[in-house]
């Protein structure tokens, strides 16, 4: 599919914008609260056979808009991406890249200024995964990873991303073995939130960051 809604807080609303990005799964998507616009980036199309995507796409509200970049990240799908409020910038971190038969999971972290994006070198890195969970901690004031999958390895580590470097956290409790779950940050009690995912848990829990 390539509709598009929006939630009120109340009611999902479908939009028909002029311009719009092609049909895709497992894309990466944020807001921007810097620019006021969601960005969204890469995915796959719906023949798995045919290339990942890297297309750069940002919506305002009425219209989609594709942005040309003068660097952008190799196709890819099932990467994660938040935005950094400190810092002004996207972080877009991992995914599967490569092409058919032949895919591969990263570990390459990238930075979206709304202009362009930049590849970061951090000195540490979580492992190359898919489908890791992803939120701004406004607690930390750091970006939190959770999770993630590079087959036939799932994990359920912990990584802090500072705008420069990761950290691997070593929490007492964890989630288990999960990929593919949602997560954000809930500004009312000031927890990030997990919810659902696949692998080795029931698929239904919920977690809190830091715990209560």
């Amino acid at each position: 599919m390539n509709d598009t809604w929006v939630w009120d807080g109340s009611n999902w609303t479908q939009k028909f914008p002029a311009t719009k990005p092609s049909i895709r799964a497992w894309a990466a998507m944020t807001y921007d609260a810097a620019r006021q616009q969601t960005v969204l980036f890469g995915g796959s199309p719906v023949d798995v056979s045919l290339p990942l995507m890297n297309d750069t796409w940002v919506w305002d509200g009425s219209n989609w808009t594709q942005k040309f970049p003068t660097t952008v990240p190799a196709p890819r799908a099932f990467a994660s991406m938040i935005f950094d409020p400190l810092r002004s910038q996207a972080v877009l971190f991992g995914g599967r890249i490569g092409v058919f038969q032949n895919y591969q999971a990263t570990n390459e972290t990238w930075l979206w200024d709304g202009t362009t994006w930049l590849q970061a070198s951090p000195a540490t890195s979580p492992y190359p995964r898919e489908s890791p969970g992803m939120a701004w901690d406004g607690v930390a004031g750091q970006a939190l990873l959770f999770g993630g999958i590079n087959s036939p390895d799932a994990y359920n580590d912990s990584w802090q991303w500072n705008g420069v470097n990761w950290t691997l956290l070593s929490p007492a409790i964890s989630p288990y073995l999960k990929f593919g779950h949602a997560m954000t940050y809930d500004s009312g009690p000031q927890r990030v939130v997990l919810y659902g995912g696949n692998c080795c848990g029931p698929g239904n829990d919920t977690w809190l960051w830091p715990q209560p």
